[in-house]
């Protein structure tokens, strides 16, 4: 995947973007990098489809059995369901 050509979408609603954004900023760029670019051994996000990215942060907030090794389900435990909308759709407009 880190290799493919991203293909953006932009989010349906603009408040809906800037949520996203400030949660982005708070929660994933340090890991993640700036643009969803990916650092080291984590992966890019940039560009993911929002339908991925909300299955995915919600499969680590509900402690999938196939996920509790990961950081992340520490850090998604307190995202709402709007949080990971917000997060998901910002993501899928992020380009490189």
């Amino acid at each position: 995947y880190g290799e493919q050509k991203v293909i953006t979408k932009p989010a349906a609603q603009a408040y809906v973007r800037e949520q996203g954004q400030v949660r982005f900023e708070k929660v994933c760029q340090n890991c993640h990098g700036e643009q969803g670019e990916g650092k080291q051994d984590m992966p890019r996000l940039a560009g993911q489809p929002a339908d991925y990215i909300t299955q995915t942060l919600t499969n680590f907030r509900n402690k999938d059995p196939k996920r509790q090794a990961s950081v992340m389900t520490g850090i998604t435990a307190s995202m709402s369901d709007e949080d990971i909308h917000a997060v998901a759709h910002y993501i899928q407009e992020l380009e490189l």
